[in-house]
């Protein structure tokens, strides 16, 4: 999949050299232009209005999310790698 075909995706949360399996399973924000719309494709995850939400779906999915004109924008989710944090030795 070219994610660089993709318009309506946010660049700037796809890595460029990231090409995931057809069949992954991705998460990130969309934003639709109207109150309550879900495009066909996405399982929401969460709510944070009327027009944004997160969502669940497949790689292979985007291209249909990308067509569809209710969609404003999708945001993929970056994984943030955890880190060990030291012990707390305050008293």
């Amino acid at each position: 999949m070219d994610f660089a075909q993709l318009r309506k995706l946010e660049k700037r949360s796809v890595a460029p050299d990231a090409v995931p399996a057809k069949d992954a399973v991705l998460t990130g924000i969309v934003k639709v232009k109207t109150d309550g719309y879900r495009p066909a494709k996405v399982r929401v995850r969460a709510q944070m209005g009327e027009r944004v939400f997160t969502a669940e779906f497949l790689a292979s999915d985007l291209p249909v999310i990308e067509r569809d004109p209710e969609v404003e924008v999708v945001s993929i989710s970056q994984h943030i790698p955890l880190q060990k944090l030291p012990p707390n030795n305050a008293k």
